[in-house]
């Protein structure tokens, strides 16, 4: 029967060998471009070549993975597969990957508790995976592969190698925006949690409000989860406020959009009471009603960059030291306007 049911019997290398009356060695060196293959002539390997894929011949991936000493597998562990920022980062390291002939293997590590997190990894860094790439979990599973397979990080800076984009750069531009319209009450609302990416976003907000002179209510700062969720504590947090800003620079736009619905629901108008813009601007914040201004970050070319990186250090390049930084660029939008910007001094 020709197909690939579970008692079908797979083809051997004895099988080929039988099949084009050549030695065992001679099919295997053909079929795994083994040194000295370049020795057997034209005609030999595409015999060989045709009777593999007439006996639908498959070699033992994993066995010459490890007789290699590699697997040609990376794994990339991400915090969030709901965010939606995080397919735009995977896109970019698979297709980087696939380039160069490697596989990619997800660790979604969603909601997982650290000690989770710190197995799973464990488990794969005892030979499974030639290499890890980190989203935004240094701390958490940094130490575990410190020294032990070639590391890459994402999306922060404070360690290597890395690449992330300018994330303090993202939120000063947006707070810049709006002071250059003339509004001065803004608010920010970012997370509690602690990686670099947010720490940093919020830094850039506090940087550009301090750079035109203006002190920071504290009280129009608001921390809430990235998920969309904190969408909705934010809700709550703007409705409660005595004093509403006229401005708001959200760290994410997971938050933003979620936001953005509770507020028109509640008939807030945007951006006439209140101007709204974001950082990461996946597709759908241009399809908001209104469009969503955003600082572009360019998460797919950062998965392209680390998995680049990834496959150097796996060649035997020393990237120690080596933070690549990414630019985002404003993308504004009906959100954001309720002025005509002033012109930079």
């Amino acid at each position: 029967m020709n197909g690939y049911g579970q008692n079908e019997k797979k083809s051997t290398l004895k099988d080929v060998a039988r099949k084009v009356g050549r030695s065992v060695a001679t099919v295997s060196m053909v079929l795994n471009q083994s040194a000295g293959c370049e020795r057997i002539s034209e005609e030999t390997r595409q015999l060989i070549l045709a009777a593999a894929e007439e006996l639908n011949y498959q070699p033992h991936y994993m066995a010459q993975a490890l007789k290699k000493r590699n697997t040609m597998l990376v794994a990339l562990a991400v915090p969030n597969i709901y965010h939606p920022f995080t397919p735009q980062l995977i896109g970019g390291v698979q297709d980087a990957l696939r380039e160069r002939g490697y596989h990619l293997l997800l660790l979604d590590l969603t909601n997982s508790p650290d000690a989770e997190s710190v197995r799973t990894v464990l488990q794969l860094e005892s030979g499974g995976i030639d290499g890890l790439i980190i989203h935004s979990m240094s701390k958490e599973l940094g130490p575990v592969v410190d020294g032990k397979l070639p590391v890459v990080y994402l999306d922060e800076k404070s360690v290597s190698p890395a690449v992330w984009f300018d994330a303090g750069g993202a939120t000063r531009t947006l707070t810049q925006h709006f002071l250059q319209q003339g509004i001065q009450k803004i608010g920010y609302i970012g997370t509690f949690m602690e990686p670099e990416t947010y720490t940093e976003r919020e830094k850039g907000y506090r940087d550009a409000m301090a750079q035109a002179g203006i002190p920071v209510n504290e009280e129009m700062i608001c921390h809430v989860s990235p998920q969309l969720g904190g969408g909705g504590k934010a809700f709550a947090w703007f409705q409660g406020l005595k004093e509403k800003p006229e401005a708001l620079v959200v760290f994410t736009d997971n938050v933003a959009h979620a936001l953005m619905l509770q507020l028109i629901r509640a008939g807030v108008r945007i951006p006439e009471d209140v101007a709204l813009a974001s950082v990461d601007d996946v597709e759908i914040s241009a399809l908001m009603n209104p469009p969503l201004t955003c600082a572009w970050v360019p998460a797919y070319e950062m998965g392209k960059r680390a998995a680049y990186m990834m496959m150097e250090q796996i060649a035997g390049k020393d990237l120690t030291g080596v933070v690549e930084t990414l630019p985002v660029e404003l993308h504004i939008r009906a959100s954001s306007i309720r002025s005509s910007p002033a012109p930079n001094p």
